[in-house]
């Protein structure tokens, strides 16, 4: 159950010769909110080491000027249609800071209705959907939980599943045709079939942002390896491995979230190594 380095190198696609940046693909952020910008910076910034060909993050038209200072890799825009948006995305990150308000329910409900490539939804995202509306969705869908959001999302006493993650959290997936990434202190991931418990992580990553970067390695590896349950494999090693250089050099004291987003290109040097 446990990956390891060897089991996952392979899934590192190569990257040809000829390429461009339209063979790399389009990922949509749709995240952030008043006060809440940090998320959508740290998981678009994640993304811009995760060998994308292009990035745009989707924001409220009254936060867009905060966003000046923003990576220089991304693009922003306002949210305001979000039809057009979705229109040449090859993946869709959602909900990294969004906020909770009612009309943020019907920016859910119209990503599960109309969105067509795969839909990485975490955080604030998670807070409007429910199972029924996750079994009429007509695109591929990756949640990123942590177990008090997934406790919400399953119904189910979030003792029990600490417990006994493996079980509720792969009969969900089963049941709404998703691919989960449970965040803790460990990783599982499952499609309901397939079953992955990951320990590559390291303990100074245990601060607030840490989520929003492994939502935003997650769009990027879902993208890179053109497959859910591939790209959450592949993410979370991406994710823990950089964290556990970032604490090398850092401390587990002083290290931040974004110290992880500083060391991704450490751990792809490592899957190389491994494929050569």
């Amino acid at each position: 159950m446990q990956p390891t380095i060897n089991e996952i190198a392979p899934l590192l696609p190569e990257i040809k010769d000829t390429v461009h940046k339209g063979d790399l693909g389009h990922i949509g952020v749709i995240a952030g909110s008043l006060g809440m910008e940090g998320a959508s910076l740290l998981a678009s910034g994640a993304l811009t080491k995760m060998c994308v060909g292009k990035i745009t993050l989707a924001v409220t038209k009254d936060i867009i000027d905060n966003f000046s200072c923003r990576p220089p890799e991304v693009m922003v825009t306002n949210r305001d249609n979000l039809k057009e948006f979705l229109v040449d995305k090859t993946a869709i990150l959602f909900g990294c800071g969004f906020g909770r308000n009612e009309d943020n329910k019907k920016t859910a409900e119209f990503l599960l209705k109309s969105c067509t490539c795969p839909l990485i939804i975490d955080a604030d995202g998670l807070y409007f959907i429910t199972k029924e509306m996750l079994k009429g969705a007509k695109c591929p869908i990756v949640l990123t939980p942590h177990l008090k959001e997934a406790s919400r999302l399953f119904n189910c006493d979030i003792n029990d599943l600490i417990k006994d993650p493996t079980k509720i959290t792969s009969d969900f997936a089963k049941e709404t045709n998703t691919t989960i990434l449970l965040k803790s202190h460990y990783n599982f991931i499952t499609d309901g079939n397939q079953k992955y418990l990951c320990h590559f992580g390291a303990k100074g990553m245990a601060k607030g942002g840490s989520g929003d970067v492994l939502a935003g390695i997650t769009a990027g590896a879902v993208n890179l390896t053109k497959s859910n349950i591939n790209g959450c494999l592949f993410a979370s090693f991406i994710h823990g491995f950089a964290g556990t250089k970032a604490q090398e050099e850092k401390t587990e004291y002083a290290m931040t979230p974004s110290d992880i987003i500083d060391n991704i290109y450490k751990a792809f040097k490592e899957l190389k190594k491994e494929v050569r």
